[in-house]
């Protein structure tokens, strides 16, 4: 039971909930950019919540099933067509062997899930099958998915009742961003404070999974100095010295 890549995205990768407990090693914890997207995608093909999807970003694959089987496609909504009609995000769906799943360009936001039943089935590798590039360890031989890789799905034997279909569009409001202070927010004037709020600024393609890199006005704190490095949280704004 599988797929066979018939045309490769921008960067998709196999993704599942992260590798945890190795920090201390270097090696971070990784996981589905949108863990919560992921959650769904499995919940609604009857997967443990842990089970392993591939990540699709900007742009997505082309799929054709070796064998039949059940998917969900969620997160951002991205233009896909099973064998040249289109297929809704947030169900599940059955695949018949042979079908073709073409997923294109996103139509909002960036990354894009394919959940299967059974599980996206590559080697687990420190207790998680997720890919994480930098390091070159997990999913497939620890690097995006290329045109022909074969994939196979997991046993299954551990399936839970999958949900039908999401009742309720799953959207989220991001016109406003709102921010939390931090610990070092004292550090910061007035008048820098408000040069960044009341101005605009760029994602630059210095971005990544990791986090999205802005340019425009230049903030000074009243240290002129880095804070000793540390665990940050999600989301965190990060002002170099």
């Amino acid at each position: 039971m599988g797929l066979e890549v018939l045309r490769a995205g921008l960067q998709s990768t196999v993704q599942d909930q992260g590798r945890f407990g190795y920090a201390h090693l270097g090696v971070s914890a990784s996981g589905a950019a949108d863990n919560f997207a992921l959650r769904i995608g499995n919940i609604l093909v009857g997967n443990p919540k842990q089970s392993a999807g591939i990540e699709m970003t900007i742009i997505g694959d082309k799929y054709r099933f070796k064998s039949d089987a059940y998917i969900a496609l969620t997160g951002s909504e991205f233009e896909a067509e099973l064998d040249n009609k289109p297929i809704p995000f947030w169900q599940g769906w059955s695949i018949n062997k042979g079908q073709i799943l073409d997923i294109r360009s996103t139509k909002t936001g960036a990354r894009c899930y394919l959940c299967v039943a059974g599980g996206i089935n590559v080697e687990d590798v420190m207790g998680a099958k997720t890919t994480h590039l930098t390091s070159g360890i997990g999913g497939t031989q620890g690097r995006i998915l290329k045109k022909l890789d074969g994939l196979d799905f997991g046993t299954l034997d551990n399936l839970i009742n999958p949900v039908q279909r999401i009742n309720k569009s799953i959207t989220a409001d991001n016109k406003i961003i709102r921010v939390t202070k931090g610990i070092q927010w004292l550090w910061f004037h007035k008048k820098q404070k408000n040069n960044f709020f009341q101005h605009q600024y760029r994602v630059t393609d210095l971005s990544n999974r990791m986090g999205l890199r802005l340019i425009g006005n230049t903030i000074n704190n009243k240290k002129e100095s880095e804070i000793i490095t540390a665990g940050i949280p999600l989301g965190a704004i990060q002002i170099p010295g």
